[in-house]
């Protein structure tokens, strides 16, 4: 294959920067080259480009984004020379000036360029696009990634590409979430939030967020393996070992940690809730904190599902299931439910045994878990607040109404203003039908003064 150098000066040659002498320049996170073109005899400067092709440089764009902005009446480096096909260019020099060198020499100069470079962005704002490829999710991945893969050669001497296909089979589902380009308004934002999330998102942090997406936008993120949990909401295959210890590390990079927290071991439904792990540790292992343990979301989905049929307000009890979905004894449940919001009422009880067992009386303990948490907002499994044991229509358990829109009912009693507070008598049934007319007995049926004594003793 030719020389780059032997192309460039084959290049040269055919411009009038032939008998230039070339100085390097520094260069970008490209596998592009700069040198600058000294011309003595003329006095003048230009700079050289060198894009090779075959590492996947092409100049065309820039020459294109060069006549754009000059049709736009914006100021652009101007090509002198351009060979598209090897991949060189002949360019003005702009020098070597920055604002930030201008303004330390001259501060007074600071309103004028920064005005002169909005002026440049209300240029460009009001100019037509030009036919470029989309600046798109994978296009800013991919050239977002170069300074690691940069990095990466660097210091280990090897291409990072085996590294970056790790990654790529390890968060597939969440790359082919931020890629779907099927995805529009508020599923495709969401989308987004969940690749900031790394998978996982805490549902109370993003309420409002879910409350707006509608069921053909949820059908859309669910075809990804979403799960709109009560407690979080993630994708399920990202919960697996690797994909967790590299959400792991690239959290801790992105909370710039000096050291990295370990990922709990696989296979545990619970682990120790530890006090000094830093804010969100635990959501990006895939588990909640709740008590002094702390549990897997997807088994907190499935203890969740349970508790929805339970009556968190009137009381209920664990269930053994539930105990064996945790892997907790009682008391470490009992602790868990309190830390999701619940109260827990401790109480003994004589154990029931066989008919035929001859035995001594044993207690047996055992919790009462209601919802503890005030908000409604933020109730628990049972969803809202039961209105009655008859559930039903619409008006069931609220206050009858009297004249002027007021509660009606008994008077308050006790002689102070307002009363003394009801006495809570248990539920009570509201029905929707109306009264039934008692039937009345026929006096020449031969059994009627015996249905008249049922009647009498009721």
């Amino acid at each position: 294959m030719t020389d780059r150098n032997d192309l460039a000066a084959a290049f040269l040659a055919r411009t009038p920067w032939a008998a230039a002498e070339r100085r390097m320049l520094a260069g970008d996170a490209s596998n592009r080259r700069y040198d600058r073109l000294h011309d003595a005899a003329r006095g003048t400067t230009a700079v050289l480009m060198d894009a090779p092709p075959e590492k996947g440089e092409d100049v065309r764009p820039f020459v294109r984004i060069a006549r754009h902005l000059t049709g736009a009446g914006l100021s652009a480096p101007e090509i002198f020379a351009a060979d598209e096909e090897n991949g060189f260019l002949v360019i003005e020099d702009l020098g070597d000036d920055l604002y930030s060198r201008v303004l330390r020499n001259d501060p007074s100069l600071e309103h004028r360029l920064y005005e002169a470079a909005t002026d440049v962005l209300v240029t460009l704002h009001r100019a037509p696009m030009p036919e470029l490829k989309p600046y798109d999710a994978p296009l800013m991945t991919e050239l977002a990634g170069l300074a690691y893969t940069k990095y990466a050669d660097y210091v280990t001497g090897t291409p990072a590409t085996e590294a970056a296909a790790r990654f790529a089979a390890l968060f597939e589902p969440l790359l082919n979430l931020q890629r779907d380009e099927t995805l529009t308004g508020l599923a495709r934002g969401f989308a987004f939030r969940m690749v900031e999330g790394l998978g996982i998102l805490i549902r109370a942090d993003v309420q409002q967020e879910v409350k707006d997406l509608d069921q053909d936008a949820r059908a859309s993120l669910r075809k990804h393996g979403l799960r709109f949990g009560q407690f979080t909401i993630f994708m399920p295959l990202l919960l697996k070992p690797a994909p967790t210890r590299l959400r792991l590390v690239l959290w801790s990079l992105g909370k710039g940690l000096q050291e990295f927290p370990e990922a709990p071991p696989p296979g545990l439904v619970t682990i120790p809730a530890v006090k000094d792990a830093p804010d969100g540790y635990f959501a990006m292992c895939g588990y909640r904190a709740a008590g002094e343990r702390a549990i897997r979301i997807d088994m907190l989905e499935r203890l969740a599902d349970m508790l929805r049929s339970e009556d968190s307000r009137g009381g209920f009890e664990a269930k053994p299931d539930m105990l064996s979905i945790t892997g907790m004894t009682l008391e470490q449940f009992a602790d868990l439910m309190q830390g999701l919001g619940y109260r827990a009422e401790k109480g003994e009880r004589t154990k029931v045994k066989a008919v035929d067992q001859v035995v001594p009386e044993a207690a047996e303990l055992f919790y009462t878990f209601t919802w503890g948490r005030q908000n409604t907002r933020s109730r628990g499994p049972q969803q809202q607040q039961q209105r009655g044991a008859g559930g039903g229509g619409a008006g069931a358990g609220r206050p009858q109404q009297g004249k002027g829109g007021k509660p009606r009912g008994n008077k308050p009693k006790g002689g102070k203003p307002g009363g003394n507070k009801p006495r809570n008598e248990g539920p009570r049934t509201f029905s929707a039908k109306p009264k039934r007319e008692e039937k009345k007995i026929d006096p020449d049926n031969p059994f009627a003064a015996a249905l008249m004594g049922l009647r009498d003793n009721k």
